[in-house]
């Protein structure tokens, strides 16, 4: 499908239109009055007047608050505590995870393991399920079923529930009873700059227990305390045992995070392990039949609400699939435009996609016209108007750079199956809660058979975003996208202004020609707007891989929080 329209945002007031020297444009931006496009920048070099202006961390509901001896203590921090120090504020999105946040009891951690937990087929569920089907089985959260078998896929599981009702739910909806998944306070595989973002707006003893993406097998708690965020080793002996502090070993992971969350001090923690930060958001239901390759979903189920935009190939829109009774994103085909044929490569394309930075494809109608695509919903549309009403209140520094982080994730693993995007901009990636970023739109996405793909006679490119060998040559790489990137991050920076201000499209590929590239947002630090120059290297061989760009983002994140630490 296309790219979904959106308006380029005009110039400030102050900007100059195309033939104006791009100085004095650069001068009159610094000038404008417009705080929200050219004073509110994700790379904001902070000051003690930023961080003043940031609202205060959130202050639990009055059930939930602790004796004053254990959250409101003034003591000093030990020497041999090594912590990370957030902001005094962050995002108003991330702050609301902790909003309903009351005392831990960690019962789930008393229960002794009794021997089913032994049993390979016994499963609990991590989340509700309601059955779309006399086929599927609905899930309660915390409910045990027995496993029986899996379509070809390994995407759906035949369960068997207590009641004695068997049907198809999501594997990736249940969990070994034994397995550390079943557990509120455990998050997997997460990097410690993610761990970091998801304790940025708890409270003191809001923690998470992880697992190190570099190093599987290795496993840390991260605990917040005092604006802080500590990250302490789990280690393991020769009998199996683990520990933080060696005077202090346990059979298991979670009699573990039962004691240091049941004493009054932490014993060898900053604080005691009070509240488990909140699992991020339910995962994707691919797709959502178990029947092998069932994609085609009855029209009379989709009930479409409101209209989210438009696009060269169609519209969007948001919509209710009864069967199940979720929330979609559903993109129509206008007649004429695009054959069956394409529509349905684009289907397939998007069907082999699945990465947690990637819009997920749920179905298609195809039986007639107006034919539709239908994805899982991002409730907070796309990143260009996310960023345009955004302020410093609400999406600082720290949750903005996150973001691109995970644009870049995504992109990565695009570039890893040797797929290209061929449409990259902040217009095309979407928002959902807690500031998950995925990557949309795969109209114009294409497998490379070879390192470079060649697009049509007459075919129509997004001319601010293209590198200049698709604009010159109409020829696309992952490079390509590299570029785009490059300019999305310039989008970032700038909470969403148009590229190239006051230069007018028909000059854009002389202008790069001349060596010209746009210039740094002001209070972009020299590091993020070096990575952006990268990107936009003439030669394609010369710009750097997504997977190295994911990797200094993801240090560049780490930085940013380390001069908070400063500040703070």
């Amino acid at each position: 499908m296309g790219a979904q329209q959106v308006k380029e945002r005009p110039p400030g007031p102050s900007a100059l239109g195309a033939g104006s020297s791009i100085r004095s444009s650069r001068n009159k931006l610094r000038s404008s009055k417009d705080t929200r496009t050219i004073g509110s920048n994700i790379f904001t070099e902070h000051s003690e007047a930023l961080l003043q202006s940031r609202p205060l961390p959130h202050i639990p509901p009055p059930g939930s608050l602790l004796p004053a001896d254990l959250l409101c203590q003034n003591k000093d921090i030990p020497e041999n505590h090594s912590g990370t120090m957030l902001s005094q504020g962050s995002s108003t999105t991330a702050q609301s995870s902790f909003e309903c946040a009351h005392r831990w009891t960690s019962k789930e951690n008393l229960l002794a393991p009794g021997p089913e937990e032994n049993d390979p087929q016994l499963f609990v569920a991590l989340y509700d399920f309601n059955a779309g089907g006399e086929n599927q089985l609905s899930l309660r959260k915390g409910e045990q079923v027995r496993i029986l078998s899996y379509n070809k896929s390994g995407e759906w599981c035949e369960a068997h529930s207590d009641s004695g009702h068997v049907g198809w739910v999501p594997s990736n909806y249940v969990t070994p009873l034994n397995s550390l998944e079943k557990h509120s306070w455990y998050h997997g595989p997460i990097s410690r700059n993610a761990a970091e973002y998801l304790l940025s707006s708890g409270i003191n003893g809001s923690f998470l227990v992880r697992e190190s993406e570099s190093s599987p097998g290795q496993r840390s708690i991260s605990l917040r305390y005092d604006g802080r965020v500590y990250h302490y080793r789990i280690s393991e002996d020769s009998d199996g045992k683990v520990y933080v502090t060696a005077d202090a070993k346990f059979n298991t992971l979670a009699e573990l995070v039962h004691h240091h969350s049941a004493l009054h001090e932490g014993h060898g923690l900053i604080t005691p392990l009070l509240y488990p930060a909140p699992k991020q958001n339910k995962p994707t239901v691919f797709p959502l039949s178990p029947e092998p390759d069932e994609w085609e979903i009855c029209r009379t189920d989709i009930v479409m609400k409101h209209k989210l935009g438009g696009g060269q190939y169609g519209e969007v829109y948001e919509a209710v699939w009864k069967r199940y009774g979720n929330t979609v994103a559903v993109k129509t085909l206008k007649e004429d435009t695009m054959a069956l044929k394409d529509f349905l490569e684009e289907a397939s394309i998007m069907k082999e996609m699945k990465h947690p930075n990637l819009v997920q494809l749920i179905g298609v109608c195809t039986r007639e016209p107006p034919f539709y695509i239908i994805t899982e919903f991002m409730s907070h549309g796309n990143l260009l108007d996310f960023l345009r009403t955004a302020g410093r209140e609400t999406l600082d520094a720290v949750a903005l750079l996150y973001m691109a982080t995970q644009i870049a994730s995504g992109m990565s693993y695009l570039e890893s199956r040797n797929f290209i995007h061929r449409d990259l901009a902040a217009r095309n990636c979407l928002v959902g809660d807690n500031n998950l970023v995925k990557v949309a739109d795969f109209g114009l996405a294409r497998l490379m058979r070879d390192d470079t793909y060649t697009a049509h006679a007459g075919a129509k490119f997004p001319i601010k975003w293209t590198a200049p060998e698709g604009l010159a040559y109409n020829k696309f790489s992952t490079k390509s996208d590299v570029w785009a990137f490059g300019v999305l991050l310039w989008e970032i920076a700038t909470y969403g202004m148009s590229p190239y201000p006051g230069i007018d499209l028909t000059d854009v590929f002389h202008k790069l020609e001349s060596n010209y590239r746009m210039e740094r947002p002001p209070g972009c630090p020299l590091e993020v707007y070096d990575l952006m120059r990268k990107c936009w290297q003439w030669n394609a061989q010369d710009r750097p891989t997504f997977k190295s760009i994911h990797h200094d983002l993801e240090h560049m994140f780490q930085v940013i929080r380390d001069k908070l630490s400063l500040l703070h």
